[in-house]
């Protein structure tokens, strides 16, 4: 349902939680999940999956939104349709792997359709710098921003890459829709956003 909407379509990687017991460093997520995890962006497109439901638990990271969440899609584009400056922290040489919405959700349905209880990554293993991002979502944006550095906070992951080897092996999946579709697809819905009432 939420893979309708555009403004759910670029997201980095999703893990399917095992126990603690069996959980490997390499598939270890950001912040717990709670119970119940809510990809939530817009009001038509909320989505939920209940823990009761199923043996393990789904989580979607790194979900574009429009709301500034400080995530690197949204500001980029935001900054980029309003022709301010592209932040940019460090040298911009940091990775990250983006995946389109509709792919991981075709993943996600696979899996689901599975007995598998082991960890499972979503994504892509395509990765583009920090920098490289910006400066694509500005040219394909059409924007005359410019890039700017900021200090790189110390949280700050260098490398952000998931290991597809199991979605292939065990789901027959990868990724299809390429970054520069998913990015031009996302730009049309940020541009209709943050258009005034009336354009």
């Amino acid at each position: 349902m939420f893979a309708a909407d555009p403004v759910t379509r670029l997201s980095t990687h999703t893990t399917r939680q095992p126990s603690a017991s069996s959980r490997s460093h390499r598939c270890e997520p950001r912040k717990p999940a709670p119970p119940v995890t809510t990809a939530r962006n817009s009001g038509a497109a909320d989505a939920a999956v209940d823990e009761a439901a199923f043996p393990h638990r789904l989580r979607v990271e790194d979900v574009a939104a429009v709301d500034d969440d400080g995530r690197a899609v949204p500001n980029f584009l935001t900054q980029a349709l309003q022709n301010q400056p592209l932040t940019v922290y460090g040298d911009g040489s940091q990775t990250r792997s983006l995946c389109y919405v509709d792919d991981l959700i075709e993943g996600i349905v696979r899996l689901l359709g599975t007995e598998y209880a082991e960890p499972v990554n979503l994504g892509t293993d395509d990765e583009i710098t920090m920098l490289q991002l910006a400066t694509r979502i500005r040219d394909l944006s059409g924007s005359s921003s410019e890039i700017v550095f900021k200090p790189l906070p110390e949280d700050d992951p260098r490398q952000r890459r998931p290991d597809l080897t199991r979605a292939r092996k065990l789901l027959n999946w990868q990724p299809r829709t390429s970054l520069d579709a998913g990015l031009t697809k996302t730009i049309g819905y940020f541009r209709e956003r943050l258009s005034p009432p009336g354009y």
